[in-house]
């Protein structure tokens, strides 16, 4: 990242200096809902931990828990409380009105959310106990899952994949601001670039029209031609190639044959010189169709892109959610 930031010092946006700061100066779309969340827990709480609770959590847990701190899910500040899941649910809306689409929510059984109160501060660790985030909580309820599914998902069926996560997750949603201890280790952390970073190596470039690109999926000639085409009818500066890099289910591609695709082709120049930012997102597919396609843009939108592109059945599931239904809703 270093190596990257230096290499655009000298760059000018109209004869001024493009900011050391990506908050003083800076032609990117602001972020959703105005600006960055930033939730990052001082050195001072591991003074903290040894009396604090500890709450086990899995690992999409935990990401949730990271992205949220780190500011790719702004707006939002911690897990949904059960205002927020409704708003959501039936409108698209975070409560506040602000355009939000996907759940983000803390599912726990009955036996652990019997130890928990409301405004109680807890730690969320990983099976061996150690601690990734602070977990404030606000809320504690238990939903109707079935409704959630149906209005989440359009299926209440235990095949798909995120009905399956959901049924099995725990009767207990639990909400609350998180802050981040320590971020998740990871073999590709070399090209997960947090929002912040992201906005800043976009100003160095002297970029402000970004086409961002989520991808689950080796690159393929399709995708390279859609790619190329978003670049010349938005009159973009750079494309963003955003690929996920978390858990996935059975069948899908291997994450590092997926970015070593993409490190092909740009070094073969298949791409426009100095024109893509290979930039992965530590996330896993909920498999929501239209609520998530949504979602993916957003979180784009945080990391400083202007433009998106939606594809077809985009972060969908064969035999759940209609070729276009993920573009439509954007008409929305």
């Amino acid at each position: 990242v270093k190596k990257i930031i230096n290499e655009f010092d000298l760059i000018t946006v109209n004869n001024k200096k493009v900011s050391e700061s990506p908050n003083s100066f800076s032609l990117l779309v602001p972020p959703h809902g105005g600006s960055l969340v930033e939730q990052i827990e001082s050195s001072d709480i591991f003074d903290e931990l040894p009396n604090m609770k500890k709450v086990k959590v899995g690992l999409r847990e935990l990401i949730d828990a990271e992205q949220i701190a780190i500011g790719t899910y702004s707006p939002l500040k911690g897990f949904m409380t059960r205002n927020d899941l409704d708003a959501v649910l039936k409108s698209n809306c975070l409560s506040s009105g602000i355009i939000w689409t996907l759940p983000i929510i803390l599912q726990l059984p009955k036996e652990v959310v019997n130890e928990l109160r409301n405004e109680e501060k807890v730690a969320l660790t990983d099976s061996k106990g150690e601690v990734f985030s602070i977990l404030t909580i606000s809320d504690i309820y238990s939903p109707n899952l079935e409704e959630v599914a149906l209005k989440w998902f359009g299926t209440g069926s235990v095949k798909h994949p995120g009905v399956k996560k959901l049924f099995s997750s725990g009767d207990y949603f639990v909400a609350g601001e998180t802050n981040l201890v320590k971020k998740i280790a990871s073999p590709f952390g070399e090209f997960e670039f947090s929002p912040k970073i992201l906005r800043d190596i976009f100003n160095k470039k002297g970029w402000s029209r970004i086409v961002g690109f989520h991808s689950r999926n080796v690159v393929h000639r399709v995708h390279e031609y859609i790619q190329h085409k978003a670049l010349e009818i938005t009159h973009a500066d750079g494309l963003l190639i955003s690929p996920v890099t978390g858990p996935k289910k059975s069948g899908d591609f291997n994450t590092a044959t997926i970015l070593n695709s993409y490190e092909l082709l740009i070094e073969k120049g298949f791409f426009p010189a100095r024109k893509v930012i290979l930039g992965a997102f530590s996330t896993y597919s909920r498999y929501s169709g239209p609520r998530e396609s949504v979602f993916t843009a957003l979180c784009r939108k945080n990391m400083g892109c202007s433009h998106f592109i939606v594809g077809r059945d985009h972060t969908g599931l064969d035999g759940y959610y209609s070729d276009y239904e993920s573009q439509d809703i954007f008409e929305n």
